[in-house]
């Protein structure tokens, strides 16, 4: 039930506003928490600097967040890789699960 109260202030908050949503494909991980890397469109595994790199567009969404917010407009990155990111062997989830399947 609303109240007049909320009424009155829904009615002074503005009707035009931008909102930031971003799709997000790759986190990192698989479903079954097992580090996923980036590939090419031949399917074979990307490196930078030598490394397998990890494929997650977290970061690049969170840079387009930030500009969003500082900006009030959407400015989409291009899909390009921004930064490695290296698999951390003791904080992933798959690290995780086998400690629990030991205990």
């Amino acid at each position: 039930m609303t109240s007049q109260a909320e009424l009155e202030e829904e009615e002074k908050a503005p009707h035009n506003y931008s909102i930031y949503i971003a799709e997000v494909d790759a986190v990192g991980y698989d479903s079954r928490g097992r580090t996923a890397y980036a590939r090419t469109p031949d399917g074979e595994l990307q490196k930078f600097a030598g490394k397998h790199q990890v494929d997650n567009e977290l970061p690049s969404v969170l840079a387009d967040f930030w500009r969003f917010q500082a900006s009030g407009r959407a400015n989409p990155s291009p899909p390009a890789l921004e930064a490695p990111i290296e698999p951390a062997e003791n904080d992933s989830i798959a690290s995780f699960l086998r400690k629990k399947e030991v205990s």
